[in-house]
This record gives structure tokens, C-alpha cells and sequence, in this order.
């Protein structure tokens, strides 16, 4: 955005409560202004370089007098604290060898309810471990963790059913977590499903309000208090401290000391204070122990002025990062990947560093409001690799309290909404209503479990994309799409497009390579999307083409070779089985200069006889994955296999893998593999943990080993008779 950080500053100023009313209103009208001037400023970029580029030329960045990405370089302030992990809670044994002595208690011979009250903070979902009192979505929940299967397009009938039948047969432990409901009636409406189970069965529900614990009632409550000065003192050090513990000055313990008494002993309190002091210099930690942290007796208003503060020590760019997270509801599993591309689609990202790539700085983004406490529950992949967060609740107050009107959920959208809204979220619902006027909307989001699919009709697809026309985040996931309409090519602000999950989608129409900004394009389960424009080629700001699941997807269109921004690319199409035989060479060579992707990469191969003679006589010193280091994962896979074979022989496979070797970097091989013997590289790839071949009717030996010292698993299926050896020696 090159107006972002007017946007930000203009921000900052309405926070400050001494302004009048009628200097916010003044505020409100200045940004709307600066928004009108970057979508300006963004079309005559748009038209200017796909000018330049039909002539066939680079478009010149300094040509108009302005960058088209506004990277003001700012010198790094220190933001680095202790990671706080996930599953090291201190202070807390008494309350939880209290806890477990009721959950094992005898007297209790019937399913019983357990209830932890207390204020926000104070560490209820760290004793105990669902949200909010909405019977669908936490049917959905409950009923995923018994069967440790998510049945993401089951009625809500279906749900009720299959758990009553799992939980009559079982003795089991439910937890309800951060409840917050005043209707008995609604509560009475899930428990009747819940009551089951064999005796000795507990639901432990944690609250805030006392008047839910008294609703609830059926059993023991156990009001959690906050942690002794001593827990109190060892959970700031480790948050301020970090690993340093033992070497820190003996005037910041002083000092710590005092600031610790000020926090009431609440563990949110405590977290975001430490993280917020970690590395400062002692004026720093003087000045704040000296702000009135003294007369913070607990309150759950008290909390909020703390987060406020850390809030406002943030760089601008990060708040706007932090606040634009209140577009998903409490509880909400954010995946990392897609939050830090929607960062990027609303142009938040400004490079901390001098030449610092935008891939690199949203990162660290990521990294800093997660050691400021400002995130917290990750979750973490194989490779230990952070894939998701969630926000505490009060820090998500927090969020939507400084986002004001610019943020709005709902579970429908009218002609009456407020105008100062800028992002929509729309909780996904199968009685959802929809119409659409003319609004500065910047992102539309859909929310909500997947089986509540929101299926819009063409006339309202068409309305939502005429009336958005400032779009830079498009959610159109699981909308029951078939065709998109051709006016989605005007919407030239876009950024962000997810079409995933619109399984009967086959078509994707030219003019979404009209869309030049167009960095994300999510097409994951599309099963049956079989082709891309021909002109994909156009979007060359293109990070992310995710097509995971795309199984009919024939052909990749050409030119693939100059989308040189490419990170992510999850499936790619070799060879076209059609009448040029020369495709294979032209797809290699494409994926030969995409030098920047990472993580997984599945690379299907299709061709007939006279495709592979033109590679063989055509063949340019293979290599074609060598230069791609950030690669962790391929996964390769020969369509029509029988037929050439039975042409040219089972050489042909090996000849194919031979010339995509891999970087040394990558850890997962995995593939459909025909050939007689694996190939050479495999013996130098020395990170690699897991090889899965399948299909493999004709292999006679694996004997590429030997140098494989940090594999883990390998896994040989449809292996023939006739198998002779596997060799592994160091």
C-alpha cells in the first residue's frame, strides 16, 4: 500500500483519547482520502507496466517519479524477547494436582461438570485445553477428537447422531473452554446431547463469568486465583531475561522485582510486560516501572490497559499486522502461511532491514508478535516449522478495539453497512444472506467450519464482484462456484484470490491474467479444474499457485518459466500428451527457472512416445531441480505409464528422474516409480529423513544408501518377486 503508512500515523492519532469528536471524524474523512489516492495510484502503475510490457520492455521503477513498492527503510529497532512454549506453564502444580484429585474422585459416579472460573489471563486454558457457545461448530469439534477425523460435510443432524453414539459407549473427558454465555436455554440445549457416557465421565468448562459457572452448576466449581509472588517472579524472568537468567544486571532484578508486584499477579500480564522489557536498556525498565503499574489491581480492564501498551510500542507496520487479525472470530487456528499473504496483500510490509526481501520481513513480523506475546498456541509441522497460531481472547479485544469500524465479522452482509468498514469477514453458514452494494471493501474473508458451505449464486457472485472494486484480499473458497464470471479481470487491485475447495470449478476464464498485482492464486481442491489461462504467463508479481488436489489439471500453460517470484507451487504438469512434441522440453525449461520455490512440490509427468525422442534428442544437461535449495519436499509422479513402456521401454523413467535431481537440501522423496534401478543422486542427498517409492513393479535393487545417515523412513511398496537387495553401509 503506498499510502500504508500515512494509513498507520493517521491511526496512531485516533487513538489518542484527548482528540474531539470532531477532530476523529476529520481523521476518518483524511483516511478515507489517503485509500481513494492509493487505488489511483495503483492503476496508473497497473496500466502503465502492462503497457511497458506489451512492448517489451521493463517497466522503469523511477520513471514516474515513485517506487511502485514503497519500501521506506527504517533502521531496526531490537524487538527480540523469549519465545514463551507452548506447554511450560509455571506456578500452577497445586491447582492442578487440585483439579486432577476432583476429575479421579470415586464419589462422582455419573457424568459430572467441573467448572474453572476465573478473569481473562490468569491461565484457564492452560489447566484446562472449543469457544464461544455456538452447538454447531463445537459439536463439529468434539466429534473430530474422538474420531481424529475432521467430516467437514456433515449435517449438523449427522454430528448429533454420531456422537451420541460415541459418547453413550464411552467414559470420557470433554473440555469447553473460555464458555461465556448468560442463556441457560442454549446451555441446556448442548448438555442435553452431552448427558451419556459411563460414570465417572467429566465436562470441565473454563469461564470468566460467574454467572455462566452458576448457570452450568451440576457439580464442583473451582475458582482460579492468581500465582504466588514467587511464580510471579520466575515467570518474568524467564519472559525478560530469556536464556540469560544468571548474567543479568543486579539493578534490573530490583527493578523487575518492582514492576512484578505491579502486574497482580496475572500470567497474561506478567508474559507481555517481560516480553515487552526483554533487551531494553534500564531507562527503559525505570520508566516503566514508574507509569503506575503500581495501581493495577487485577481487573480485566486493567489487563487491557497493559496490552494497550505493549500494543503502542510497536512499529507501525506491526500494528497494522496485529489489528487486521481481529478479521477472524475468537478461538480461530490462524494458519501462518495464509495470514502473512494476507499482511502482504494489504501492503503492510516494510522492509526493517536495507535490502531486505518482502518473503524475509513478514517473517520476522510473524516472529516479533509472537515473542511480544501477542500470539500464542502454535502448532508446529515435522520439520518444526511454526504452521498456525491463535490469539488470547483479551489480545483479540485488543485487535478489534484499535481496528474500530474498518473490521467487521458477520454472518451477513446488507446494503446498510457501516461505510467506515474496509474488511469484511463473513462466518460461513448455510442460511447465510448476502446483498451486496458499492463499498470500499479491501478484503473479503469467509470463516467457519466446511461443511457450512456458502454457496452464492452467479447473480450474487457477479454483485459481490462489481460492487467490491477495491478488493485486495478475495475469499471464494468452498462457495459452490462452477464459473467465474469474466469481470473478476477488473478488480485490479487484487492481491489475494482463493477459489480452493469449488470442486466442480473445471475453468478458469483468460481474464484472470488481467489481474496484475496478483500475488496469491489458491486453487487446492478444484478436483476438477483441468486448465489454466494461457496467458498465466502475465502475472509476474505471482508468489503462491497452490493446486494441491488439482487431479485433472492436464497441462501447465507456457511461459510458466517467467513467474520468477514464484515460493509455493505445489503441482506441476510435465508434458501435455498432445500432438507438440516439443512441450516437455518447453515445461522443463520453465520449471528450470523457477529458482525460488519451497516447501513441496509434486511434479506430475504425462507424455506420449513422441514427446520422450524429442527430449532425448534434445536434452540441455538435465539438472532441472538442482537449483532450487529451499525445496524440502518433491514428490514425483508418470501418468500413463503402461502404454509407453510397453513403446519405449522401462528406461524411460529412469532417464526422466535422472535429469530432475534434486538440490542436496531436500529431506522427503517421494515417487511413483517404474524404472530398474533409482538413480545415482539419491546417494547425495545426505538431509534426506524419508523416501517413499510406490508402483514399484520392476525395481531390482536399491543400493543408494550408504550416505543416508539421517534417514528415518523408507517405505517400498509393490515391490516384485523377484527383488533382489537393499545396500546400506556407512
Amino acid at each position: 500500500m503506498y499510502g500504508g503508512w500515512l494509513v498507520d500515523v493517521l491511526r496512531d492519532a485516533e487513538e489518542k483519547q484527548e482528540l474531539s469528536h470532531e477532530a476523529q471524524v476529520w481523521i476518518q474523512e483524511l483516511k478515507a482520502a489517503v485509500y481513494d489516492a492509493d487505488d489511483l495510484v495503483d492503476e496508473f502503475v497497473s496500466i502503465a507496466e502492462q503497457k511497458q510490457h506489451m512492448d517489451g520492455t521493463e517497466a522503469s521503477k523511477r520513471q514516474f517519479g515513485f517506487s511502485v513498492d514503497y519500501h521506506p527503510i527504517r533502521k531496526r529497532r531490537e524487538e527480540t524477547c523469549s519465545y514463551s512454549y507452548a506447554g511450560s506453564v509455571i506456578g500452577r502444580e497445586d491447582d492442578l494436582e487440585k483439579i486432577l484429585h476432583t476429575l479421579l474422585d470415586d464419589n462422582f459416579n455419573r457424568m459430572s461438570y467441573l467448572t474453572i472460573v476465573g478473569i481473562g489471563g490468569l491461565g484457564k486454558t492452560a489447566l484446562a485445553q472449543l469457544k464461544q457457545l455456538d452447538i454447531e461448530v463445537i459439536l463439529g469439534k468434539i466429534l473430530a477428537s474422538i474420531t481424529g477425523q475432521k467430516d467437514e460435510r456433515s449435517t449438523l443432524d449427522r454430528v448429533q447422531h454420531h456422537l451420541r453414539e460415541k459418547l453413550t459407549s464411552s467414559r470420557y473427558l470433554l473440555v469447553l473452554d473460555d464458555v461465556w454465555t448468560e442463556n441457560r436455554s442454549q446451555w441446556l440445549k448442548l448438555a442435553e446431547i452431552l448427558v451419556g457416557g459411563h460414570g465417572g465421565s467429566w465436562v470441565v468448562v473454563t469461564t470468566r463469568s460467574q454467572e455462566t459457572a452458576r448457570i452450568i452448576g451440576h457439580g464442583p466449581m473451582y475458582e482460579l486465583q492468581g500465582l504466588s509472588e514467587e511464580n510471579s517472579w520466575r515467570l518474568f524472568k524467564r519472559m525478560a531475561f530469556g536464556s540469560h537468567q544468571e548474567n543479568h544486571q543486579e539493578d534490573l532484578v530490583k527493578k523487575g522485582r518492582e514492576i512484578v508486584k505491579g502486574c497482580a499477579r496475572v500470567p497474561l500480564v506478567i508474559r507481555v510486560v517481560g516480553s515487552l522489557l526483554y533487551g531494553q536498556d534500564k531507562s527503559k525498565w525505570s520508566s516503566f516501572s514508574e507509569i503506575g503499574l503500581a495501581n493495577i489491581n487485577g481487573s480485566e480492564n486493567d489487563i487491557m490497559a497493559i496490552m494497550k501498551l505493549s500494543y503502542h510500542h510497536l512499529e507501525s507496520p506491526l500494528k497494522s499486522c496485529f489489528s487486521y487479525c481481529a478479521l477472524f472470530p475468537k478461538d480461530f487456528e490462524i494458519e501462518k502461511e495464509m495470514l502473512i499473504r494476507l499482511w502482504m496483500a494489504q501492503g503492510y510490509i516494510v522492509p526493517i532491514d536495507e535490502g531486505q526481501s518482502a518473503e524475509d520481513t513478514v517473517k520476522e513480523y510473524f516472529s516479533i508478535l509472537l515473542r511480544r506475546c501477542f500470539f500464542q498456541d502454535v502448532q508446529k509441522n515435522e520439520h518444526g516449522e511454526i504452521t498456525s497460531c491463535k490469539i488470547h481472547d483479551l489480545m483479540h479485544d485488543l485487535a478489534q478495539n484499535v481496528a474500530g469500524k474498518e473490521i467487521c465479522r458477520t454472518h451477513s452482509i446488507t446494503v446498510y453497512m457501516d461505510k467506515r468498514v474496509c474488511h469484511l469477514t463473513l462466518m460461513r453458514s448455510t442460511s447465510s444472506k448476502c446483498t451486496f452494494s458499492r463499498a470500499c471493501i479491501r478484503s473479503f474473508l469467509q470463516v467457519g467450519l466446511y461443511y457450512q458451505a456458502t454457496k452464492i449464486d452467479q447473480l450474487s457472485l457477479k454483485a459481490l464482484l462489481t460492487s467490491f472494486m477495491c478488493l485486495r484480499t478475495l475469499d471464494l473458497s468452498n462457495s459452490n462456484i462452477k464459473i467465474l464470471p469474466n469481470c473478476i479481470g477488473d478488480i485490479i487491485h487484487l492481491r489475494y484470490l482463493d477459489l480452493s475447495w469449488n470442486v466442480d470449478l473445471s475453468l478458469l476464464l483468460e481474464s484472470i491474467a488481467q489481474l496484475h498485482y496478483l500475488e496469491t492464486l489458491k486453487l487446492s481442491c478444484c478436483y476438477r479444474l483441468k486448465k489454466l489461462p494461457k496467458d498465466l504467463s502475465n502475472l509476474v508479481k505471482l508468489r503462491v499457485l497452490d493446486m494441491e488436489g488439482c487431479s485433472d489439471l492436464a497441462c501447465m500453460p507456457k511461459g510458466m518459466g517467467k513467474l520468477t517470484n514464484l515460493h509455493t507451487l505445489t503441482q506441476f504438469v510435465l508434458g501435455e500428451g498432445g500432438s507438440n512434441k516439443n512441450q516437455l522440453i518447453h515445461d522443463l525449461e520453465g520449471l528450470r527457472a523457477l529458482k525460488k520455490l519451497k516447501g513441496c512440490l509434486k511434479i506430475k509427468i504425462q507424455l506420449v512416445e513422441n514427446e520422450f525422442k524429442a527430449m532425448e534428442d534434445n536434452r540441455r544437461g538435465g539438472g532441472y531441480l538442482r537449483s532450487k535449495e529451499y525445496l524440502d519436499h518433491i514428490d514425483i509422479r508418470f501418468t500413463d505409464r503402461y502404454e509407453i513402456n510397453r513403446r519405449v521401454g522401462y528406461d524411460y523413467e529412469e532417464v526422466l528422474l535422472k535429469d530432475l535431481q534434486p538440490h542436496s537440501n531436500l529431506m522427503v522423496l517421494e515417487s511413483g516409480y517404474n524404472g530398474l534401478n533409482m538413480p545415482g543422486w539419491v546417494a547425495f542427498l545426505p538431509n534426506l529423513v524419508r523416501i517413499e517409492l510406490i508402483d514399484c513393479g520392476t525395481l531390482q535393487h536399491f543400493s543408494c544408501m550408504r550416505n543416508l545417515h539421517n534417514l528415518k523412513v523408507l517405505d517400498l511398496e509393490n515391490l516384485p518377486k523377484d527383488f533382489g537387495y537393499i545396500i546400506y553401509k556407512s
